[in-house]
């Protein structure tokens, strides 16, 4: 008898992360852009002579912007394995919003389902991006953030409350070292725990320029995310953090060499002062002992060089992270008496997410 092979299947490939996100991203913003209530971003229009000017992405018309979006979203879900080909009927413009909601939601079942059974990070990415993007997308008018006493789903504090906040930041920082910049994850999760203070606040939340605010905050996220633009390169020349906080920070984690070194100082200027010796002895013996005591206190600080460096080089990397955070942050000027830079500054410093310290380099 002649045995014939069977050739295996092949294992389908990972998917890919970076499609991930930028599905999880045309995901919200397509579902937002086809809801009749959803936001719409304000676009400079084009001149009306001459015809057919060549316009920029923001400038294109709601149809074209449309198409665009569904093309997108069919060929990023295609490269992931993912049946998208009723996408294109199913978000005619035609349709009612109630079957496009659906078709959406049991799209993104069906995203979930693939990606988690595949690869977790790709799923982590589509979850994360889309997660952002439809804190802008996904907010709804005014006067729908409430039904009675409770928040519904399209509601500014639903969208930036504590567990959204909580899981946003915990996929940002799940995201593998070559998928951003090291200082964006928790840039983000500063800015996005801004904009947590700004939904808990009435006044703040309610402010007019909130939605366009908010609409270059997501934008920020964007390039961070999807484009992986260094987040360095959106702070200013010369910019600085306001507040003490990184002095009175410094005088924390130094608090023990700064106690060591006061009280040898004390207790030499006790022992003469007790003494009580002359004033031509006194100078002179002061700062023989004040040398002594120096190569002392030198040997007790060497020992603490490691984590001293250690501790110089994470609050040197907290402060810029937070410079950097504050850079990205993109939040209403506060109706209220207090400095809108403070608050942020504040705000961003409640982040959960800090990027890793490499050790120090000798």
């Amino acid at each position: 008898m002649r045995l014939v092979s069977i050739p295996s299947a092949e294992a389908p490939a990972a998917p890919d992360v970076r499609t991930a996100v930028r599905l999880g991203w045309a995901v919200a913003e397509l579902r937002g852009r086809s809801w009749p209530e959803g936001s719409r971003p304000a676009t400079s229009s084009l001149p009306a002579r001459p015809e057919h000017t060549l316009p920029l992405r923001s400038q294109r018309g709601y149809a074209a912007s449309q198409r665009s979006a569904v093309h997108t979203l069919a060929t990023l879900a295609s490269k992931l394995g993912i049946p998208a080909d009723d996408a294109h009927a199913a978000l005619a413009p035609e349709n009612d919003w109630p079957t496009m909601a659906r078709y959406f939601f049991d799209f993104d079942a069906r995203i979930q389902d693939s990606l988690a059974s595949r690869d977790e990070a790709a799923a982590n990415g589509y979850l994360l991006a889309r997660g952002l993007a439809e804190c802008y997308w996904g907010l709804g008018p005014d006067e729908t953030w409430n039904e009675g006493t409770e928040q519904t789903g399209v509601s500014l504090q639903v969208l930036f409350g504590a567990d959204r906040r909580r899981e946003l930041t915990r996929m940002l920082g799940r995201l593998g070292s070559g998928q951003m910049h090291p200082l964006s994850a928790s840039a983000i999760s500063g800015s996005i725990e801004a904009w947590g203070r700004v939904a808990s606040d009435v006044a703040w939340a309610h402010t007019p320029d909130l939605r366009e605010q908010l609409y270059e905050q997501t934008r920020r996220w964007y390039q961070l995310l999807v484009l992986d633009q260094d987040p360095t390169t959106l702070v200013k020349p010369y910019a600085k953090l306001s507040s003490p906080h990184n002095f009175f920070r410094f005088m924390r984690l130094y608090r023990l060499q700064i106690i060591l070194g006061l009280v040898a100082f004390c207790l030499i200027v006790a022992f003469f002062a007790f003494r009580g010796q002359a004033t031509s002895e006194w100078i002179p013996s002061l700062v023989g002992i004040l040398g002594v005591g120096g190569a002392v206190l030198t040997g007790v600080l060497t020992r603490a060089k490691d984590t001293a460096e250690r501790l110089a080089t994470r609050m040197r990397q907290d402060a810029y992270t937070d410079l950097v955070a504050v850079a990205l942050t993109s939040v209403p000027k506060y109706p209220g008496t207090a400095k809108p830079g403070d608050r942020i500054e504040n705000a961003v410093r409640r982040r959960l997410l800090t990027p890793a310290t490499a050790p120090p380099s000798d």
